[in-house]
């Protein structure tokens, strides 16, 4: 389950390494993930490519073609 932001990190626009670490949890059977801290956000990397981020504690995915129909897929 992810972790609950506190009163104080809800009002902090930074998101948190453990929210950080939750999401790498998530990721753990996806090889050569990376990211980069970058002005209290995290910026995530897939083989040295961008696919996505942690901003304001919620994991957004870059909208490509290959991550809509993924996501397709799985709705269906």
């Amino acid at each position: 389950m992810a972790p609950t932001p506190t009163e104080k990190e809800k009002d902090n626009v930074a998101s948190t390494k453990d929210y950080l670490d939750y999401v790498l949890e998530q990721l753990g059977e996806v090889e050569e993930i990376s990211y980069r801290a970058m002005m209290g956000e995290y910026i995530l990397y897939c083989q040295g490519k961008v696919f996505g981020g942690i901003y304001d504690n919620r994991f957004l995915v870059k909208p490509t073609k290959a991550a809509k129909r993924n996501a397709a897929r799985r709705a269906a």
